[in-house]
């Protein structure tokens, strides 16, 4: 059981299959979000210590990435495929989610998602591709690696030049 304890809000607790946590990320030290096995995204006011959003997303979320320009934006990855990008907005006392792009760059789910700053990002999927693109989703490099089960990495910046930033652990 994971607990979440808040000042303002009673303590939180994941017991049942239904509420399994499957990711968590912090957006710019404002905002936690809380990725559900259920497809429900929960989102913490850190500086309140308050839940300000609760909905579903669909699905199982897979993985969440903070947007690192804009504190209102994240990414979403969820258990079929796709990367959503939503902004989350303020109206009047209450808090919504917008989706504003979605990026169809894998046929698997995307098993991680990493900034690699300047509006430019990398994902891996359970389909063995990993592609490094922009906010607006034009990619500019592609690996489709079916031999080794590509569904992680880690990037390494050792010089600016995109041929020495990956590095890629396979299984």
């Amino acid at each position: 059981m994971l607990n979440f304890l808040f000042k303002r809000e009673k303590n939180l607790e994941f017991e049942s299959e239904s509420q399994i946590l499957k990711s968590m990320c912090i957006v710019n030290n404002k905002y936690l979000l809380v990725g559900k096995l259920d497809g429900n995204l929960l989102i913490y006011e850190i500086e309140n210590k308050c839940l300000i959003y609760e909905g579903k997303i669909s699905y199982s979320i897979n993985c969440l990435m903070g947007y690192e320009e804009d504190s209102t934006k994240f990414f979403v990855c969820l258990e079929t495929s796709g990367i959503f990008l939503f902004e989350l907005n303020r109206i009047n006392n209450e808090f919504e989610i917008n989706l504003i792009l979605k990026y169809d760059f894998h046929q698997l789910c995307v098993k991680r998602l990493k900034s690699l700053g300047n509006y430019t990002f990398a994902s891996c999927s359970a389909d063995s591709s990993f592609v490094m693109w922009d906010i607006e989703g034009r990619i500019f490099y592609k690996l489709k690696d079916q031999s080794h089960g590509l569904e992680n990495f880690v990037i390494k910046k050792k010089d600016s030049t995109i041929s020495n930033l990956i590095t890629v652990n396979d299984k």
